[in-house]
């Protein structure tokens, strides 16, 4: 058990620290808005609250010192994530918008602001700095290197149990290097795929323990990275069932409003009409490209059926969906395209009141808005890249070759054609992603971690 309690503590909870770095963290995500921002910060958000609900004190660490999304308010301070769970901002790297690539820049002035930060805090308890955490979980590269960093200073002091970092990696770049390796040269170096493999070898070299998201990135930690099978402990985005389900048709007439706003359609024409969806930031790993030709040659003689796409930012992407839609006969007046963040109430039922959802991207950790369709019983078609759907549901969704988009055509088109076949698959994607539950599943990772040698102190019991 870490000694570090509890003198001047906020509270009287074990305090677990958890670091998220690039793009737009923090309470309020712009899931579709916003550059390098979604699944990895709803995975986050969403752990802290668990580990909060579970007995903990949680501090989720992210880069500020710049203008928010759309040139709001500075990320600077601190801002709640619920009872018990916070969000601080951490300046380095100048006042502007850093793309993940090019994070590098601001580790070490983020490294030496979190250790005054952390020794402050250390000096008022009367502990040592690493006594302050019992655990620190970090998320992607650009996070774990600052972990790195904090954990060799403290034990450079000879600190005794000074590394508690625990790294979840949610996708390698050895994984998505072999998954470009047909991409356009330009489009390769832009991803500084060596750059990023040094980094992650340094890490890999070094962590004690890893949060493996899927098992393509168990077996790319193990076959690329030499990493000890033991010193995995899986633990898969998980679903909030509360908000992603299945909802009663007589709660979705704000969904299909806000489709008809959108749109310029009839509500009533979507109610009985049949809706393929997707939402995603909008990449160009994302393959939305794809996705809208294929719905054009599989779907285009299918009345009343529609095409939703929601994401941001209004980039190349979205222009070319705009224009593909102008000048596509199967896409014009049948594709919704819903720029920039979707409100929650309605982008849960967007899920649920879909037909098929679909995703063709070839650049995945996971997948996590594919869970999110599946917990709503929503059927599924993915492509082989997508881990959800590859390692955990294999049996109950539609996987299609990346790039195949005769293949996506057929797959969406022969659910269409079946009802039944729909809601057979929806029902069990719907009851296999139920294992998928934050709080025992948080709960199982910290007594893994236990097992490999990083214990936790007990949670204090909820308020």
């Amino acid at each position: 058990m870490n000694a570090a309690r509890r003198p001047g503590a906020a509270s009287d909870r074990p305090e677990i620290l958890l670091i998220t770095n690039h793009g737009y963290a923090g309470a309020e995500i712009p899931i579709g808005g916003a550059p390098d921002t979604g699944g990895q910060v709803v995975y986050v958000n969403a752990l802290a609250r668990a580990l909060a609900e579970i007995g903990y004190e949680v501090t989720v660490l992210s880069r500020g010192g710049f203008p928010g999304h759309g040139g709001g308010p500075g990320r600077e301070g601190s801002e709640p994530l619920g009872d018990h769970a916070r969000y601080l901002f951490v300046p380095g790297g100048g006042d502007r918008f850093l793309p993940k690539e090019e994070i590098a820049v601001a580790l070490d002035e983020q490294v030496e602001w979190i250790d005054r930060h952390v020794r402050e805090r250390a000096a008022r308890r009367g502990v040592a700095p690493w006594q302050v955490y019992e655990l620190i979980n970090t998320h992607y590269w650009d996070a774990a290197v600052i972990g790195e960093q904090l954990v060799a200073r403290w034990r450079a002091e000879g600190g005794d149990g000074a590394d508690r970092h625990v790294w979840t990696p949610h996708s390698l770049g050895a994984i998505k290097e072999r998954n470009y390796r047909d991409k356009p040269l330009a489009v390769r170096r832009s991803l500084r795929f060596c750059e990023r493999r040094s980094h992650e070898r340094m890490i890999c070299d070094r962590t004690r323990a890893f949060a493996s998201t899927s098992p393509e990135i168990t077996r790319s930690l193990i076959e690329d990275f030499a990493v000890d099978a033991g010193r995995i402990v899986d633990f898969p985005p998980c679903v909030d069932t509360a908000v992603f389900r299945a909802y009663p048709d007589d709660d979705l007439e704000e969904a299909y409003d806000y489709l008809a706003r959108a749109s310029g359609l009839d509500p009533r024409r979507l109610r009985a009409g049949r809706i393929v969806f997707e939402a995603s930031r909008n990449d160009e790993t994302k393959r939305k490209d794809l996705l809208a030709e294929a719905f054009a040659r599989g779907c285009h003689d299918l009345p009343d059926t529609f095409l939703v796409i929601g994401g941001g930012p209004d980039n190349a992407v979205h222009r070319d969906l705009e224009r593909r839609r102008a000048e596509t006969r199967g896409l014009r007046g049948r594709t919704i395209l819903l720029l920039g963040r979707i409100p929650d109430p309605v982008l849960h039922r967007l899920f649920s009141l879909a037909d098929v959802y679909v995703t063709p991207s070839e650049m995945e950790g996971f997948g996590m808005s594919a869970a999110q369709a599946a917990a709503a019983g929503t059927a599924l078609v993915t492509s082989d890249l997508v881990p959800f759907a590859t390692g955990f549901v294999p049996d109950h969704a539609v996987v299609v070759p990346a790039g195949d988009v005769d293949g996506f055509a057929r797959a969406v088109r022969g659910l269409l054609d079946d009802p039944a076949e729909r809601s057979r698959r929806g029902e069990a994607l719907a009851a296999a992603t139920a294992a998928l539950a934050w709080v025992p599943v948080a709960r199982r990772f910290l007594a893994s971690l236990a097992a490999r040698g990083i214990p936790v102190a007990p949670p204090t019991p909820a308020d």
